[in-house]
């Protein structure tokens, strides 16, 4: 991760804020549903403040269950590089339906010296409630990651202990294997095999396309058999 900035320009008086608004659906987009009213909240809690709305940036018919969005990641490298102070959102969710997620983006803000505001959840770390909420959604978030591998390795034992056989092979129908194993004699690669495989309709164990990470596992397998 590139180092933080020693010097920043939150020592401005006026912060300058970044707004971020987002609909999961294009029919929202066509709408305009939702956005009009996060927007409206953006403006009225920038107003409220005396703070200058640098952009307002939306990303439009796109989940939040990644941080991979193309208005997102803009906001994020404007902020980063200095040109605004403060990422807002009217409703966390718009951010993030992670808490990991959120916190992740709490962390980014911290090293770059910018601050992050979710109106809904009263989230504003330009203030120390701010930044002490931040930090218990952190650790409250790493507290479930640790119970779900806790249940998880506590629900692998009990199919253990009944005789369940974990991880089976899947199975695929008697020649494809062998059919695999012909073609990348003949040298082709992992893709081409898949490629001849999905044109011959050869299903897979799971039904779907072939891919060259399937045709690898198939491969692997035979060999450590």
């Amino acid at each position: 991760m590139p180092r933080a900035r020693k010097t920043r320009t939150a020592t401005r008086e006026t912060k300058h804020v970044i707004g971020y608004v987002r609909v999961s659906t294009d029919q929202q987009v066509d709408s305009g549903a939702g956005l009009a009213s996060q927007k409206a909240a953006i403006i009225a809690e920038c107003e409220r403040n005396g703070w200058h709305l640098a952009e307002l940036i939306e990303d439009g018919g796109i989940s939040g269950k990644t941080l991979n969005r193309p208005g997102l990641q803009k906001a994020l490298e404007m902020l980063n590089k200095g040109e605004a102070d403060v990422l807002m959102a009217a409703k966390l969710d718009r951010l993030s339906r992670s808490v990991k997620d959120v916190c992740q983006v709490g962390d980014m803000a911290q090293h770059y010296g910018w601050n992050l505001s979710l109106l809904d959840a009263r989230l504003d770390t330009t203030t120390p409630h701010g930044r002490a909420q931040l930090s218990m959604m952190a650790t409250f978030a790493q507290l479930e990651r640790e119970l779900i591998a806790q249940r998880t390795r506590e629900g692998l034992a009990e199919k253990k202990a009944q005789g369940v056989v974990l991880g089976a092979r899947p199975m695929i129908e008697d020649g494809t294997e062998e059919l695999i194993l012909s073609l990348r004699a003949e040298g082709r690669g992992m893709i081409a095999i898949a490629k001849e495989l999905n044109a011959r309709n050869v299903p897979t164990a799971k039904g779907g396309a072939w891919y060259g990470s399937t045709v690898r596992v198939v491969l692997q397998r035979r060999n450590a058999a």
